[in-house]
């Protein structure tokens, strides 16, 4: 219901030339299977069918929309991403997310932690092992 209501408002002080705010559920999503632009794009068509036309770069209108930024990601429920694909969910969020495109992710804030968490011990751990071998 948060996201939802955070959603609305979002929309209320929309200025034009703002990307449109969308409700992604995580939940669907398959991080070791496709990018989140790709799924995204997927949803989108899947969920408004009109976006699957061809647009000018041949792509469809929903994969422009993804790639151009014209939509605010609002990634709803981290924490309903299957346990074992939360941390390679993270990284795929890190990963694609560098372009400094903006997005909104939601999560319960136990779950949150407990994702940050793992996913620091495991990139110290790889650091750490890294480190042993370049010695």
């Amino acid at each position: 219901m948060f996201t939802l209501r955070f959603t609305l408002d979002l929309l209320a002080c929309r200025q034009p030339g703002d990307p449109v705010p969308v409700i992604f559920g995580l939940h669907t999503w398959s991080p070791g299977e496709e990018s989140l632009q790709e799924w995204m794009a997927a949803r989108l068509a899947g969920d408004y069918p009109a976006l699957r036309n061809a647009g000018k770069s041949g792509r469809t209108i929903a994969s422009e929309l993804v790639r151009g930024q014209r939509i605010l990601p609002v990634l709803d429920g981290l924490d309903e991403v299957s346990r074992p694909l939360r941390g390679d969910a993270l990284r795929a969020l890190n990963m694609s997310l560098d372009n400094g495109a903006p997005v909104i992710v939601t999560c319960r804030e136990p779950e949150y932690r407990r994702v940050v968490a793992d996913h620091v011990r495991c990139r110290d751990r790889a650091s750490a092992a890294a480190a042993q071998r370049s010695c």
